[in-house]
């Protein structure tokens, strides 16, 4: 049983991720930016963002996630869709092995 499917509701700062030993809650922003499982799918999706627009290794987290949701630039969308698709699937992988 997942964590946010527990009755009553796992409160949010008990929901560490297991996926790493960085004892952080998981969340969006863990996921998409710190969560060691998928360092080298990040590694690879920031080089591509950085490729397409210098300045978002200056962009400080909250205007990153902003950036990459915008769904104004269907490249921006592609990668970060691509980069969700292939993290999830890691971690299908490694459930099914726990």
């Amino acid at each position: 049983m997942k964590q946010e499917d527990t009755i009553p509701k796992t409160p949010i700062n008990l929901r560490i991720c297991s996926f790493c030993h960085s004892n952080e809650v998981e969340n969006e922003i863990h996921f998409l930016f710190s969560c060691q499982l998928y360092e080298s799918l990040r590694l690879k999706f920031f080089n591509d963002i950085t490729d397409k627009c210098s300045l978002f290794n200056e962009l400080d987290i909250n205007a990153r996630v902003l950036f990459l949701f915008n769904g104004i630039d269907p490249f921006v969308c592609r990668l970060t869709a691509a980069f969700v698709f292939q993290a999830m699937i890691l971690r299908h992988e490694i459930s099914s092995v726990k």
